[in-house]
């Protein structure tokens, strides 16, 4: 992590400490996990998982005859793959909460009112990356050993820096209204009414991200001359039966054109999709949204950022930001801060269009 060097620098004013209220926090028991880890109430997953990627998000081959056979055993390894925190995992977790609530209640309380719940899953699941389920944060033994080692610091930046993304995944999910107006009105990104019909080879090597459930955004980019709208895929590559999590991760542009009210692929003259890859080829996309280096969906260049703008302030650093940054400060002072609650908002900054190449 970018600021693990920084860990011991990291210094919270004890009138904040004093001031702010303890938070929610639950860690769930196994028993409360599995229900928890394929409830779809908030938004479906399981239920538009593939063949392939139910295999690497697992680690082994999925088994059934079809694919609703391989969404149930699906559901049924994530269930088996719930474990217990154990009271210092537990501790270390909430050392890091500590040490930014304060923080956030003070900046953001509409980020800092929303309650803190966590699952433990093994580490062969989603690569053993955290993400998010339903209203809960969804940690593995890969990343825990680091809040542990955070705990032993006066304050964990790495840790910090990790809770505040996942939880703005949550934000996204429970509170998606929110957030248009920083990816449309100041990011200028597209909201497609619906995700294009995948098919074929699409359909096939899909990645689903927890955290990014809808690929419904798009943006302008010059290439060649002509200007046109592209929607960032995650694909996995290859077709082999068990792909690696992440290093079989494939980031590509998918060129869209709008027809009638929807949106559709724009494809080659043998009907095959016109594939723009890699993502990062596309310079007037990667300058959009520096320095975001997960870019390929907005939940994500947000989390990323959010949470380094955080890090960032807690340190009392300051780095010049980029018209993405800038559009994001605003917008959270407007929407997460303490006037958020107010009917109206300040307007938000916009960002440039791409420059014309």
């Amino acid at each position: 992590m970018r600021f693990a060097h920084l860990a011991a620098l990291l210094i919270l004013t004890a009138c904040l400490a004093c001031a702010a209220p303890v938070p929610e926090v639950a860690f769930l028991t196994p028993e409360q996990a599995k229900v928890a880890i394929i409830d779809e109430s908030v938004e479906p997953y399981f239920s538009l998982l593939q063949t392939q990627e139910m295999s690497a998000k697992t680690g082994s081959v999925i088994e059934g005859a079809t694919l609703q056979a391989q969404r149930d055993a699906c559901r049924r390894r994530y269930q088996a793959a719930v474990g217990e925190f154990s009271a210092t995992e537990q501790a270390a977790v909430q050392h890091a909460i500590a040490g930014v609530q304060p923080f956030l209640t003070a900046h953001y309380p509409v980020f800092a009112a929303e309650p803190w719940r966590f699952i433990k899953l093994a580490r062969t699941f989603e690569g053993g990356m955290p993400h998010t389920r339903g209203h809960c944060i969804v940690l593995s033994d890969d990343v825990l050993p680091m809040f542990i080692a955070g705990a032993a610091q006066p304050t964990a930046a790495e840790g910090i820096m990790m809770l505040v993304h996942e939880q703005t995944h949550v934000l996204q999910r429970l509170h998606p209204q929110l957030f248009l107006p920083l990816y449309v009105e100041s990011w200028g990104l597209t909201r497609m009414p619906g995700a294009p019909p995948a098919t074929g080879e699409l359909a096939k090597h899909q990645l689903v991200n927890p955290d990014g459930i809808a690929c419904v955004w798009a943006y302008p980019v010059r290439k060649e001359g002509v200007t046109m709208l592209i929607q960032p895929q995650v694909l996995l590559g290859g077709d082999q039966p068990v792909p690696r999590m992440p290093a079989d991760f494939s980031v590509v542009g998918l060129a869209v054109e709008k027809r009638g009210k929807a949106y559709d692929y724009l494809r080659k003259a043998d009907g095959g999709l016109l594939l723009l890859a890699p993502l990062e080829s596309l310079s007037d996309y990667g300058e959009a949204f520096a320095p975001s280096q997960e870019n390929f969906h907005p939940n994500e260049i947000c989390a990323e950022l959010f949470s380094l703008m955080v890090t960032l302030d807690l340190l009392q650093r300051h780095e010049d930001e980029s018209a993405c940054q800038k559009g994001l400060r605003g917008w959270a002072a407007s929407y997460l801060g303490s006037t958020a609650a107010n009917a109206s908002h300040a307007p938000l900054p916009r960002m440039d269009p791409p420059p014309q190449k």
